[in-house]
């Protein structure tokens, strides 16, 4: 579930985006979210199992899609945090498994993070049976709720768009030290973009970065 806490300097992101070149979309928020995110309660108590794909950012999540099938590796820090090793879209680090030079990229910064292995996201079981068909895959696999694990589920049904098979996407956990937590700072996830080669883009909230040249 999602009743980790939101990034501490979450409040900071929007200058954030202004001054280090990060693109802003716009998203909406439930009455409740907003007065969640003023209070900086550390547990949710919003029902957010209803949200729908009208609440989110469309073009934000055409726009991770499109990168994606381009061969692009993209860290995601989004709403609350997830519980447990492994990611489930908040605090990932995503790739496009039908790209072997991304793979290789995601799986460079799976070692040197020594995070939980890779898994591969998919939408329903549909998609499990054609990808024991079609390939022979060392990952894991493990089937994205849409209610609960929105953002990912969304997100898997833009990239479908763009791929010539079942829509999956390779994903690990996004911390920031070898062995270290999932990060829980906008300025982590900066940094981190900036050093880490491996890494082509950047998703903190609604903000996506994605020109070194200017955000480092």
């Amino acid at each position: 579930g999602f009743a980790g806490p939101l990034l501490f300097d979450s409040e900071q992101v929007q200058h954030l985006a202004a001054s280090r070149g990060g693109i802003a979309f716009d998203t909406s928020l439930t009455e409740c979210e907003m007065a969640e995110r003023q209070s900086r309660n550390n547990f949710s108590t919003c029902n957010t199992t209803s949200k729908s794909k009208a609440s989110l950012p469309f073009s934000l999540l055409a726009t991770i899609a499109e990168a994606l099938a381009h061969g692009k590796v993209i860290a995601v820090a989004r709403g609350r945090a997830e519980h447990g090793p492994r990611s489930h879209g908040h605090r990932s680090i995503f790739a496009n498994p039908y790209s072997a030079s991304a793979i290789a990229r995601l799986r460079q910064l799976e070692e040197n993070l020594r995070s939980p292995s890779i898994i591969l996201a998919v939408l329903n079981t549909t998609s499990v049976f054609e990808l024991h068909d079609q390939w022979q895959s060392p990952y894991d696999v493990e089937i994205i709720h849409p209610l609960l694990d929105s953002f990912a589920a969304h997100l898997l049904e833009d990239f479908e768009a763009f791929v010539p098979g079942p829509p999956i996407l390779a994903m690990t956990p996004f911390s920031t030290t070898r062995g270290g937590p999932m990060l829980n700072t906008a300025k982590d996830a900066l940094s981190y973009f900036c050093a880490e080669a491996n890494l082509d883009a950047l998703v903190i909230e609604d903000i996506f970065f994605f020109d070194k040249q200017r955000t480092c």
